[in-house]
């Protein structure tokens, strides 16, 4: 209410009107106090899914929950959970989101008096982790926009994982390759379709993580495809083959990969006398692990048997040594086993005419002029010097029984 003016009574002047006081500021309207408490609670979950190729490791999941305990409703809530080294960040519900070790969850509109609200995060643990679980520490805090009087209560700390065994430590992988091969051959020839068997095992004691697998192909061979899904790595080459990522190899499980591949067909004489074909593969992990020396398949172990697998022209046909020219041609089965040097002079066809005659060493049994265990092709250059020198060598003969009877005339020198 409004203050009348008062009237000196001295003067009969109006004095300046007094204004009335200002009351002290109150608190605003809609704004109030929200106290906020957190707790933070771990569990461990399984694997998403079984088998080697799906599925992360065993994961660790934490309930982060906020109670509103009033007395009025908080706005603009948010949880901030700052994970330590020995864990990593999988993934986030209702909103969660990581930027390095730091999750963030919300921000919450509004909760009301009394209300809570939990968000779930999971986390896994780190590759190099090699503890028992006992020293992860885990810590989670809340903040709002409404002011919060009680922070006593505005953080969580948790302490422990239930961690197994089985998922901590270093992981012992080995690989071991060898040819698959039609029953009964036991090396390969150019042309040839075979199949790598690629198999990794895990001796432990912990689960091998971000398992991979790769195989530099030899020059000899062509890639084909793999129904495990390997691949060439790049199309300049080809030559270098990787294998799908394994998330997760347990302790005491194998993993088994194939390749199709095939031998390039002959362009060299270097393929006659046969080579070992040796194909080296590797495997590595994001786990620890204590023993390289047998991430690799050792040379001269690829063979159907175990042993070394070799690259060798077929036998009797195909090729340039089966049953081409140095085979059974001329020079193996024709003129020179079988001809005029076989069968006439003083070789008469006995010595020569039995062990080379009609080309049965040379050109049948073993193949077309191959020897019979190394697989070395017997050159055509060989047979002729052979042929050549034997007929010199019967000219000599003849030349010298006759100078050696000088003292007889000519009608008495029998005829050589």
């Amino acid at each position: 209410m409004p203050v009348p003016d008062a009237v000196s009574p001295s003067t009969g002047a109006t004095p300046i009107p007094v204004p009335a006081p200002v009351p002290a500021p109150g608190p605003l309207v809609g704004a109030g106090h929200a106290d906020l408490s957190v707790t933070s609670s771990p569990a461990r979950t399984a694997p998403a899914a079984t088998g080697l190729r799906t599925g992360p490791d065993d994961t660790f999941r934490y309930t982060i929950t906020v109670h509103n305990h009033g007395p009025s409703q908080a706005t603009g809530v948010k949880v901030t959970d700052l994970l330590p080294d020995s864990l990593v960040f999988v993934s986030g519900q209702q909103g969660c989101a990581a930027e390095g070790q730091q999750v963030t969850c919300g921000p919450l509109a509004t909760l009301g008096v009394g209300d809570t609200f939990s968000w779930v995060i999971t986390v896994r643990l780190a590759d190099g982790y090699d503890g028992d679980g006992s020293d992860i520490v885990n810590e989670a805090a809340v903040t709002a926009a409404t002011h919060d009087p009680v922070t006593d209560n505005n953080t969580s700390s948790v302490t422990g994982l239930p961690v197994p065994p089985g998922t901590r430590g270093s992981a012992d992988l080995e690989l071991t390759k060898r040819a698959e091969l039609p029953e009964g051959k036991r090396y390969v020839s150019p042309g040839d379709y075979f199949a790598y068997v690629i198999s990794v095992r895990n001796h432990g004691p912990a689960t091998a993580l971000g398992v991979r697998v790769t195989d530099p192909l030899p020059h000899e061979l062509r890639f084909e495809s793999s129904p495990d899904g390997c691949a060439p790595a790049g199309a300049r080459t080809g030559q270098k083959i990787v294998c799908p990522l394994l998330d997760r190899l347990p302790a005491g499980e194998t993993a088994v990969f194939r390749l199709v591949v095939r031998v390039h067909d002959a362009g060299s004489r270097a393929l006659l006398h046969g080579v070992q074909l040796d194909n080296i593969a590797s495997v590595t992990a994001t786990t620890k692990d204590p023993d390289l020396s047998n991430n690799r398949n050792k040379p001269g172990t690829t063979g159907p048997n175990g042993g070394p697998l070799y690259l060798k022209p077929g036998h009797g046909g195909g090729g340039t040594s089966g049953g081409g020219t140095d085979g059974g041609g001329a020079d193996s089965g024709g003129s020179h086993s079988g001809g005029s040097h076989s069968g006439g002079g003083d070789s008469g066809g006995g010595d020569t005419g039995g062990h080379s005659g009609g080309g049965h060493h040379s050109g049948g049994h073993h193949g077309g002029g191959q020897l019979p265990d190394t697989g070395s092709g017997v050159p055509s250059w060989l047979i002729w010097l052979a042929a050549s020198a034997l007929a010199a060598g019967s000219g000599l003969v003849v030349l010298a029984r006759r100078n050696s009877l000088p003292h007889l005339t000519k009608d008495e020198r029998p005829l050589v």
